[in-house]
């Protein structure tokens, strides 16, 4: 797979995302659009919980963050045309609009709300005009449902009155443009990535659950900008004004659920990673009782929000710190350039926190910045990760296809045609003397001969009583042979480990072979294991002809050493050491640590 593309890629979207964000903070508010629209202004006065009136000025700012009830009485400030429209922001609020006494409409008062629900939702209302005049006497009366979460519903229902015929709205979201097209490229890229990560997933290509992660946190981050960068005018969109409201709620709830996930996924230390998975569950877990209290009508997501919030906040900044430790003290570099990259969406994200105090650029747009960088320096880390486990999987595969050649030689080179020709004719022989040895003897040659068989479809570790059955099919095959001469010791003192397949096994017959049979007495061969101090040891030692061990590397009959020595180091951090003796015999000692397979 070439990868070099998917760095030009990111580089052009990086350029495109930050360019569309530049372009809509600088022409944010030159809204020409919105010279098209004509706005009605209600000129007249206010008072709050029934309190003394208050002359209402497009200057006016009317607190909503605790609950409030406003009455407006006025007159509009120009002629409303029979059959025109008036189109009004509605932002979980109650509106009652009262027309020389007479009530003509109403919007989220209690009779017409879902029992689950107390709010309406997010829309803009469309009243068709019967023929107001200047002169007519206006009474708006309007309630703010939840406390503490915006202060500028009020506000947003009294300067966005617009006249029209009811599609002149939609030429305002033309403004939101950029950040649509943005949080909608963020959307779509998530869900290649989703796909793409699945599949390969599927395919135990490593790594893949950092690109389900993150493919979540691009969606929903995406979805974020959408709705936030589109709002109010995106909710022109959604005929049915909860479902504004609920997407829009539950995101504030699943992004951090979201985040907790994919965080766990750079972390090494089990404790940690046990934490942060603990904290996402809970986040899970979090938002689906709310969700079932908000069915249940008990409660309402927008309360519970402010508690979210905090619990979210709380578990964040714990996976922060985590990460941080890990990175810093524990060398997990992923961890830590996963933990920079997102230092973009932190830093902007305090900065908007002061926006409306220091500096002048439209709320929440420095957060966006920051969102896209991080992001797409994320895309950049995985792209990486990506190369590096493809490589590392390229290179095991390679490895396993070298192993499964080695175990093939091995095989083969326990069944050369002399051996098959001398065994069966020993056994030939032998039913003419004793055919209860000869039937006993075939027994253990078609045992050995399936266990070579069956070492080509095993590419695990096996328990090391399985090998060791193996070799005594062999030994029994050997001793048929050598009579007397061959004697076979086991000392057995402990057998809970894993072994590859045919490893000891070659070390006993070349313990036979190029040991005790090169002695005309013969000799004793000892398979002997015993638990040390970081696994266990199996240990083969011989009495016979013994060899200089400089000669293990001069290529002459030492293959099958050499090929048990690398499987071992390989496929469980074993070691193989061999120590022999001209006229004294060997000693081989295979170590393996303490780790199944």
């Amino acid at each position: 797979m070439r990868f070099k593309y998917l760095y030009h890629i990111l580089a052009i979207l990086c350029v495109i995302s930050i360019a569309s964000l530049i372009y809509l903070t600088i022409h944010g508010g030159d809204n020409e659009s919105a010279e098209a629209v004509m706005q009605v202004r209600i000129v007249g006065s206010y008072s709050v919980d029934g309190q003394e009136p208050i002359e209402l000025t497009e200057d006016s700012v009317i607190e909503s963050q605790q609950l409030h009830t406003v009455t407006i009485n006025g007159h509009f400030s120009m002629d409303v045309p029979k059959g025109w429209v008036l189109m009004l922001r509605l932002d979980n609020i109650r509106a009652t609009i009262h027309i020389n006494g007479e009530k003509v409409y109403s919007f989220g008062d209690e009779e017409s709300l879902l029992d689950s629900s107390k709010t309406a939702g997010m829309t803009w209302g469309h009243y068709v005009s019967p023929g107001i005049s200047q002169l007519d006497d206006i009474e708006i009366v309007l309630e703010n449902i939840y406390e503490g979460r915006a202060s500028n519903v009020f506000d947003d229902f009294i300067h966005c009155i617009y006249l029209g015929h009811g599609y002149e709205l939609y030429e305002l979201l033309l403004d939101k443009i950029p950040l649509i097209i943005l949080g909608g490229a963020f959307f779509i890229i998530g869900i290649a990535m989703l796909i793409f990560s699945v599949a390969a997933k599927c395919y135990k290509t490593p790594g893949m659950e950092r690109g389900v992660g993150l493919s979540g946190v691009t969606i929903l981050g995406g979805l974020w900008i959408l709705f936030d960068g589109g709002y109010p005018y995106l909710t022109l969109l959604f005929k049915n004004p909860l479902l504004f409201n609920m997407m829009d709620i539950i995101l504030i709830y699943i992004i951090p659920s979201v985040f907790l996930f994919y965080t766990c996924t750079f972390l090494e230390n089990n404790a940690e990673k046990r934490l942060a998975c603990f904290l996402s569950c809970i986040s899970l877990l979090f938002l689906l009782a709310a969700i079932l209290i908000q069915i249940s009508g008990a409660y309402d997501l927008y309360d519970m929000q402010n508690l979210a919030v905090v619990w979210s906040t709380v578990a964040v900044i714990a996976v922060i710190l985590l990460m941080g430790y890990e990175g810093l003290f524990l060398k997990n570099r992923q961890a830590l350039l996963m933990l920079l990259s997102w230092l973009p969406l932190f830093t902007s994200s305090f900065i908007d926190n002061i926006n409306g105090l220091l500096i002048h650029i439209p709320e929440r747009s420095i957060v966006k910045y920051g969102f896209s960088l991080s992001i797409l320096l994320q895309f950049y880390q995985f792209v990486r990760v990506i190369r590096t486990n493809v490589r590392k999987h390229e290179e095991n595969m390679a490895l396993k296809y070298e192993l499964l050649q080695n175990r093939l030689v091995v095989m083969l080179s326990q069944i050369q045609p002399h051996f098959l020709f001398n065994t069966l004719n020993d056994i030939r022989f032998l039913y003419r003397e004793s055919p209860d040895r000869a039937e006993e003897a075939l027994v253990s040659f078609t045992r050995y001969l399936r266990g070579n068989m069956d070492s080509l479809n095993q590419s695990n570790l096996i328990p090391f009583d399985h090998e060791l059955r193996h070799v005594q099919n062999y030994v029994d095959i050997e001793k048929m042979r050598f009579g007397n001469r061959l004697k076979v010791v086991y000392d057995i003192g402990h057998a809970q480990c894993f072994v590859p397949v045919l490893s000891v096994q070659p070390l006993v017959e070349n313990a036979i072979r190029h040991g005790v049979a090169k002695k005309p007495e013969g000799g004793t061969v000892t398979i002997r294991t015993y638990e040390s101090t970081h696994g266990v040891t199996i240990e083969i030692s011989d009495d016979g002809a013994g060899f200089d061990p400089s000669d293990i590397h001069d290529g002459k009959g030492h293959t099958g050493i050499e090929n048990v020595r690398m499987r071992v180091r390989t496929m469980c951090g074993g070691n193989v050491e061999i120590m022999s003796r001209l006229g004294k015999g060997t000693t081989v000692r295979m170590h393996i640590p303490n780790k199944k397979g």
